[in-house]
């Protein structure tokens, strides 16, 4: 055994959290998976979507087009990869809306950008995928900077 099998528990592949959408009537939660490398399927797909643009974004040549298409791609790419279920999601009327790919689609494509920022952010930081008291600790350097 490895001396640092503890280490293992940081690993955030294949785990799920929940994410309370404050901004929404009633407050829903919708269950994401991590957005990073560790999640091959979104990974993947990404990485081929987005090849000509990671060129521009090593040379420094960012611009707003580029944001909005990496948002774009994402609405697209979390209903199959990231968002795994909700609670408390409904339709114009008030109905509870079941989860499914297509209806997380749906959602995904009418969220304003704003909103849906506030999805990505969570998904792609994996320490909201860590349980209570497997946060890593701070790094030393930074608390000495406060």
């Amino acid at each position: 055994m490895s001396k640092f099998a503890h280490l293992k528990k940081l690993e955030v592949a294949g785990k799920t959290a929940w994410l309370t959408l404050d901004d929404l009537e009633g407050s829903p939660q919708i269950c994401l998976r991590f957005a990073g490398q560790s999640n091959h399927g979104y990974y993947n797909a990404l990485l081929k979507r987005s090849g000509g643009r990671s060129r521009k974004l090593l040379t420094g040549k960012m611009d707003v087009q580029m944001l909005e298409d990496n948002q774009e791609d994402d609405r697209e790419l979390f209903p199959m990869h990231v968002i795994t279920g909700w609670k408390g999601i409904e339709d114009e009327n008030g109905k509870a809306v079941p989860f499914s790919r297509a209806a997380a689609a749906e959602l995904c494509a009418a969220l304003p950008g704003w909103v849906f920022d506030k999805i990505r952010n969570f998904a792609t930081t994996p320490e909201q995928f860590l349980e209570e008291g497997e946060e890593p600790l701070p790094d030393g350097e930074e608390l000495a900077k406060n």
